[in-house]
């Protein structure tokens, strides 16, 4: 399932959540990993720079209750 696929769930209810997102909200995502230039030479991808290798992170926010997924 993609990432968007996912977060269209939980707005819809599709997803095993008791209550689903409402109203206005936030969506924000981000890379996470180590950079390849810190790596040893053994576990570097060579195959770029910016987002290879690293895991992507979403995140939804209401913004007037705060709630968070």
């Amino acid at each position: 399932m993609y990432p968007a696929q996912r977060i269209r769930g939980i707005w819809l209810n599709k997803s095993g959540v008791d209550d689903p997102m409402a109203g206005e909200v936030k969506v924000d995502e981000v890379h996470r990993g180590d950079k390849e230039k810190n790596k040893h030479a053994n576990e570097k991808l060579r195959t770029g720079n910016g987002a290879v290798g690293k895991a992507p992170v979403a995140g939804v926010c209401e913004r007037k209750s705060g709630r968070s997924r």
